[in-house]
């Protein structure tokens, strides 16, 4: 792990930024974060038993 942050961290340096290219969200993924921000369209679960069932579903 400290060898791969010692080598990133080299890169950054080396490229004067973040050595790979960071992306946009596209509109769909972009519109819910703004959503999810703004507590809007959230689907809230009450407790962690309810969770798992309906990701087990």
């Amino acid at each position: 792990m400290s060898e791969a942050i010692s080598i990133f961290l080299t890169q950054v340096s080396l490229n004067k930024g973040v050595p790979f290219e960071i992306r946009i969200p596209n509109e769909l993924t972009e519109e819910t974060l703004i959503k999810s921000e703004n507590g809007e369209a959230l689907h809230i679960i009450p407790d962690k038993t309810q969770l798992f069932n309906e990701l087990n579903n």
